[in-house]
């Protein structure tokens, strides 16, 4: 869409870009993650996390509309109690990226 829209929708991949991209006018567009379930359950994660980074995935909901096998929603009818070590680290590198 932003390439072949340029003059008006440009995708965003910083804070920055946002603020810039909507001062000129443009719909602004962001790519992210519905469903963090697609970057794995193990110690892969943060190899996955940081592929979707590098084609432009700037943020990721841990669950889309129900329990999945890295956690569980707000939305579920059943607590599952799927919530994985490995995120510890991811949130850890997630944070550090942010600032």
């Amino acid at each position: 869409m932003a390439e072949v829209y340029d003059d008006q929708i440009e995708i965003a991949y910083r804070a920055e870009d946002v603020t810039r991209i909507a001062a000129e006018g443009k719909k602004v567009e962001i790519i992210g993650i519905e469903n963090g379930f697609v970057i794995g359950r193990d110690a892969h994660a943060l190899e996955q996390l940081d592929h979707y980074y590098q084609l432009g995935a700037r943020y990721m909901g841990l669950t889309h509309s129900g329990n999945n096998d890295i956690c569980d929603s707000s939305s579920a009818l059943k607590w599952s109690g799927n919530f994985l070590r490995v995120w510890t680290e991811v949130e850890k590198t997630v944070k550090a990226e942010q600032f």
